[in-house]
């Protein structure tokens, strides 16, 4: 009773102190009252042992005492009777195999015979018996605990409740990173204008993108990023995805693999800052010309090159003192 106590008040303390730790996790009540069951059966095994021990003691030394009395060595009479009897091993084996001895087999043995073989009719194995036994428990514990009572969750409820926590804490994590301004939302994607994100948009280019499209987007294997001709489209957003996800039967690659979205929107920030530059030896057009929605209110004679095409004036042909490159 005193060791149950016990128990119970080492439970009540840790589930008490649990949430105090604050960085640990906090063990259930089903867990703490298991480990607690655990540690007091392992405590009343200890105690029965001792006990069954002090008992056999006290038993051999009343049978010395007996024997003692009446005058009888009973060294003597503990070697015949370990002469008579058999190991603790030799139990064990007999008990889980039940085999019959060979001095014993026509006890066993059946009337008929196939070609001179003959036949035992010997019992089944007794640990593999037990061990039927033991399959039958168990399908019938699991059809209860899973199919008929509903305690325990099934493969697939334990995926959907794997992927909900995994949901869960992927917006746990964006809020974390969005609380500490290191997130990055899509939905407010935007060509950036400071002088440090675009300069190192620029080393980006220069270092993944030139060996493709040119030092100053002239284009080469790939097509022109310097004029308003476009293949997968020209606003913001396009840019942004092209390099996100790559153009794989082009051989352009995912560069999402390599690079964090706050790069890719600075790279893709510096190429909108090409439109217009008008580089020497550039590649001829491709793609279909892009249009802002601002085009027809846009100055006609603006010679500046916009950061972003949705959102200032269109400039104007880069390419009109290009040879054969008609925009």
């Amino acid at each position: 009773m005193l060791l149950f106590m016990s128990s119970s008040a080492v439970a009540q303390q840790a589930a008490a102190t649990a949430p105090a730790a604050g960085s640990a996790p906090m063990l259930s009540s089903e867990k703490i009252a298991l480990i607690v069951l655990v540690v007091a059966a392992a405590a009343i095994l200890l105690v029965l042992v001792t006990l069954l021990r002090i008992i056999k003691l006290l038993s051999n030394e009343l049978h010395k005492m007996y024997f003692a009395e009446r005058g009888i060595d009973i060294e003597t009479v503990e070697k015949q009777i370990a002469a008579t009897q058999k190991s603790g091993w030799q139990k064990l084996m007999d008990a889980l195999t039940d085999a019959v001895p060979v001095e014993r087999e026509k006890d066993v043995l059946l009337d008929h015979n196939y070609d001179g073989i003959k036949e035992l009719d010997n019992s089944l194995p007794p640990w593999w018996v037990y061990m039927f036994y033991l399959t039958i428990f168990f399908a019938a514990v699991y059809l209860l605990h899973y199919h008929v009572l509903g305690t325990g969750k099934l493969s697939a409820a334990e995926y959907q409740t794997e992927m909900e926590n995994a949901r869960i804490a992927k917006i746990a994590h964006e809020q974390a990173l969005a609380a500490k301004g290191m997130g990055f939302d899509m939905a407010k994607l935007a060509p950036l204008t400071d002088a440090a994100s675009l300069e190192s948009g620029k080393n980006i280019f220069v270092t993944n993108c030139a060996s493709c499209h040119g030092n100053k987007g002239e284009g080469g294997v790939g097509p022109n990023l310097t004029d308003k001709f476009w293949i997968h489209g020209g606003d913001f957003k396009s840019v942004f995805n092209t390099i996100n996800n790559g153009v794989l039967d082009k051989g352009m690659i995912a560069w999402k693999a390599m690079l964090k979205p706050q790069k890719i929107q600075e790279v893709a920030s510096y190429i909108k800052t090409l439109q217009g530059t008008n580089p020497p030896n550039a590649k001829s057009p491709q793609g279909t010309e892009y249009k802002s929605e601002q085009t027809g209110a846009a100055a006609a004679g603006s010679t500046n090159a916009p950061a972003d095409s949705t959102k200032t004036t269109a400039p104007k042909d880069s390419t009109a003192n290009q040879t054969g490159a008609k925009k």
